[in-house]
């Protein structure tokens, strides 16, 4: 549910869709392969805390969290669970 979400802002984002593969998993490296950018995960932050109904602090916003899917996904349960 969370990576389908995540999956389809990427396809609808202007900027960010031109340079999403056809495929991607929960292991595409989305920052190593050119797919977020600096602008990118800000839009995917704000997309995020809105969707999702959670807030980030500067601690979450390391660019770890941001690698793959499945690291945004746990960073995004873990804020669920714990606030």
């Amino acid at each position: 549910m969370i990576e389908e979400e995540i999956i389809n802002f990427f396809k609808k984002d202007s900027e960010i869709k031109d340079k999403c593969p056809s495929t991607i998993n929960s292991n595409s490296l989305l920052i190593e392969s050119g797919i977020l950018d600096s602008f990118g995960i800000i839009k995917l932050i704000v997309f995020l805390e809105q969707k999702f109904n959670i807030e980030f602090d500067s601690k979450d916003l390391v660019e770890e969290n941001f690698y793959t899917l499945k690291r945004i996904v746990e960073l995004i349960v873990n804020k669920q669970k714990n606030g």
